[in-house]
């Protein structure tokens, strides 16, 4: 699940020390967790905008190819979601009101207004291009119920997209 991305966070590296010569104490584990910091060289992210990494590789949007992961490219996350060269557009059939859609169709069935669609869009491209340099968020609100559902739906698709990890809810950002 994680293979691809890099793990920035403190406790992970301290985790593996410790296995290893956790029987020495945690003082000397943090030491060597410290050391390891001074002496590994450091790597930069991936700035490019048009590598994007997915579930099983890192798609390079110029040449519409998947490359393997390398630690030459450095993402600290990624879609979960699989690139398929040859995947297409699924018409899906609902047999309980005999109606067929598809993800445009779903997409346009959240937005009021026809001149939001492509700023859904724009979310969706923001959430899975780490590098996109937009400098922005998304913040969604709503008064009616119908519409808090499907919001909800929405988000956790932008969610599944991303990994969990990615996004907070305003009550997470509370606590």
């Amino acid at each position: 699940e994680k293979k691809g991305i890099y793990n920035c966070n403190p406790g992970f590296l301290e985790r593996y020390v410790w296995k290893l010569c956790g029987i020495r104490g945690l003082p000397f584990v943090k030491r060597v967790v410290r050391r390891l910091a001074k002496i590994v060289p450091k790597k930069e992210l991936c700035k490019d905008p048009n590598l994007i990494p997915v579930k099983n590789g890192i798609f390079d949007c110029t040449k519409k190819t998947l490359l393997p992961f390398s630690s030459d490219c450095v993402f600290t996350t990624k879609c979960y979601v699989e690139y398929h060269p040859d995947a297409h557009k699924v018409l899906i059939h609902n047999p309980k009101d005999n109606t067929d859609w598809d993800v445009d169709c779903w997409i346009e069935s959240y937005v009021c207004r026809e001149t939001d669609i492509p700023k859904l869009w724009k979310v969706l491209c923001n959430i899975i291009r780490p590098c996109d340099d937009s400098h922005r968020s998304a913040w969604f609100y709503v008064s009616d119920d119908l519409i808090e559902r499907k919001l909800k739906v929405f988000c956790s698709f932008m969610q599944n997209l991303s990994g969990s990890c990615c996004s907070r809810s305003l009550r997470a950002f509370s606590n």
